[in-house]
């Protein structure tokens, strides 16, 4: 899938008081755009604008003006591109002339916006990375690596959905693993203390931890220490109230009959009666409850001997967890419980969690074996591809090929690692690109693998910073007629010093420094016809533009 480009989608992009602009307004257009200046004239310091309202972080030295600040914004057509759904996600307004701002404030923070709501970081990097794309040298270094070169692997076959959904699947995958471990690691050091922790609870499950009956324990404890001094006064209050010859009961029985003989004559007697009465009746009630006290009093010397030993197992266990009362020792004894319990818990979650990471292994199986059904059925068709580009940058006898390294165990890509195998001169077999390629090898293979993985891509803006390093000539011209078709399904803008890449480009653009008395300040304008003339011809000359220059540069440019 790839656009056919009809309109600028960067249509413009407004630089206020970054690095060495004060103020300037980029305005872009469709196809191929270069963009050219001498070394340190600022090529590099648009590129960067760019980045930052694309996402990228920022410090206090990008502004110029370090009491004022710095204000980077973009307008991009994404008319497109179906971004409604984005839009809406992250609560913003839609337009088909969408605005992405940058602030960088003099107190070092920053601010992004898209169409005026503030948005964090990440969403602004999110869309960035949905409309533009940015090579830079940094990229063709990154070639040689692995990681690097599956991306482009799965670009160019369109693997990347399956890639999505297989890295869902392995980040669910890690979590269960790293869980798993953890739990295992967890029931390793309960198991160990496990056998303790059943014995402290077993002691204090073998003893009554209920308050009120340790109470009663204790009570009677003391009850059978003391027997003979409680049975002694309780047979004299027995006597005493009843069972002497001079019992209190019996006399207050004599006392009422006394006064009952009276109560004819002295009615103020009856009421003396009366109490007689009430009290001789209570008296008669204590006394049948002292008798009662004493049929319990029956002491067994093994009740006693029995009694001590639990009540002095409960002390030797509070003495032994600190405590001071029966409800704090309960309280321990149930805290022992739930870690008894939560050994068999972490257990049960140990069950639990294996069984899910048996179901997530089968799916991520699944999900790596369709990626690489994808990689391997379609190597041969990318390898091709590649060798065609190549030869069309003059490696006619170059060797390129894919190969696919299977993995004993999941990666964050599938079961495979990928290396890129390169020789660009006829009787040299193939070797790793790191190891075999030059600087000016990798630019062309990297503009080979980009110009085939951009075309497959929905990324409507595309950026090459001097993806030509190291190379020159009539080699630098067939790289410009292959930026040159990019750029009918993409808006490609260059950042180039060559001036056979410089003459394909549709509109060219020249960045300059001015210097006044005070500062020195980046500007760009886009070029007329013959200004393109003026600057390919002293791109091509050394110090003075002569008038073969000018001639060479009308040719490149016709």
């Amino acid at each position: 899938m790839f656009f056919q480009v009809k309109k600028p989608m960067l249509k413009t992009l407004s630089i206020k008081n970054y690095t060495l602009i004060t103020a300037l307004t980029l305005t872009l257009n469709r196809g191929f755009s270069v963009i050219t200046g001498e070394t340190g004239a600022g090529k590099s310091i648009l590129l960067g604008a760019l980045s930052l309202i694309l996402g990228r972080r920022a410090d206090l030295t990008v502004l110029k003006d370090d009491s004022k600040k710095c204000v980077i914004e973009g307008e991009f057509d994404v008319s497109s591109l179906n971004l409604k759904p984005f839009f809406e996600q992250h609560d913003l307004d839609y337009d088909v002339n969408t605005f992405l701002r940058r602030e960088i404030l003099p107190s070092g923070k920053s601010r992004a916006f898209v169409n005026d709501t503030p948005v964090n970081l990440s969403v602004l990097k999110q869309l960035g990375e949905m409309l533009v794309d940015i090579h830079s040298q940094h990229q063709t270094l990154m070639l040689s690596d692995s990681g690097f070169q599956m991306e482009v692997l799965d670009n160019y076959l369109s693997n990347t959905q399956n890639v999505a959904a297989y890295k869902m699947l392995f980040r669910r995958y890690s979590l269960l693993k790293k869980e798993l471990k953890a739990l295992k690691e967890k029931e390793e050091a309960l198991k160990k203390e496990e056998d303790f922790l059943k014995f402290q609870f077993e002691e204090l499950d073998s003893v009554t931890l209920d308050e009120d009956v340790f109470r009663n324990m204790e009570e009677r404890q003391q009850f059978l220490m003391h027997s003979e001094e409680v049975i002694s006064a309780l047979n004299m209050a027995g006597e005493v109230l009843t069972e002497s010859d001079r019992n209190v009961t019996d006399r207050l029985v004599l006392v009422r009959d006394s006064l009952s003989n009276i109560a004819g004559y002295f009615p103020k007697a009856d009421a003396l009666i009366e109490r007689l009465e009430s009290a001789r009746l209570e008296l008669k009630d204590i006394s049948d409850e002292i008798f009662g006290l004493k049929s319990e009093g029956d002491v067994n010397p093994a009740e006693l001997n029995e009694l001590t030993d639990k009540l002095d197992e409960v002390y030797r266990l509070q003495q032994k967890h600190r405590v001071q009362t029966v409800n704090e020792l309960k309280a321990v004894k149930d805290e022992l419980s739930d870690k008894l319990l939560g050994i068999t818990g972490v257990e049960n979650e140990i069950v639990k969690v294996t069984g899910a990471l048996k179901e997530a292994t089968e799916q991520l199986e699944k999900s790596a074996g369709r990626i690489s059904s994808v990689r391997s059925g379609g190597i041969s068709r990318f390898e091709n591809a590649v060798q065609e580009v190549l030869k069309k940058l003059g490696m006619k006898e170059a060797v390129f090929k894919v190969v696919l390294h299977p993995l004993s165990d999941f990666s964050e890509t599938g079961k495979e690692q990928v290396d890129f195998w390169f020789s660009a001169n006829k009787g040299v077999p193939p070797g790793n690109i790191s190891k075999i390629a030059s600087g000016g090898e990798l630019s062309r293979l990297m503009l080979a693998v980009k110009s085939l993985i951009t075309e497959k891509s929905l990324l409507p803006t595309v950026v090459f910073d001097e993806i030509d390093s190291g190379v020159s000539g009539e080699i630098a011209g067939k790289a410009g007629n292959i930026m040159k078709e990019m750029a009918t399904h993409h808006q490609l803008i260059v950042i180039s010093h060559l001036p056979q890449i410089a003459s394909k480009a549709d509109f060219h653009y020249k960045v300059f420094k001015e210097a006044t008395a005070n500062s020195t300040q980046t500007n760009i304008v886009m070029l007329t016809d013959e200004g393109r003339v003026d600057e390919i011809a002293a791109m091509l000359s050394d110090e003075k533009v002569t008038t073969i220059a000018r001639q060479a540069a009308k040719e490149l440019l016709n």
